[in-house]
């Protein structure tokens, strides 16, 4: 049988060589152009259609009020 302090090695040994090799593997993240093209077009086919929205709604706003100025100025 192994003494206790034998054990609690046995251990250290196990975990700091689990962590050597996470820390070898460590994955490395490379976006390239292609990637970010990607991610570009994506955002812009689901945020366009809420953005042309929202743009057309302040410019709606804007003309109601250009024009309820002008009815108010004789």
């Amino acid at each position: 049988m192994h003494s206790r302090k034998e054990k609690c090695i046995y251990i250290l040994a196990s975990i700091y060589s689990m962590a050597i090799g996470i820390l070898a593997c460590r994955p490395i993240i490379a976006v390239g152009w292609e990637e970010l093209l990607f991610l570009f077009v994506l955002i812009a086919i689901l945020l366009g259609p809420l953005v042309y929205r929202f743009i057309r709604k302040i410019e709606d706003f804007r003309r109601r009020e250009r024009s309820e100025r002008n009815r108010r100025i004789p």
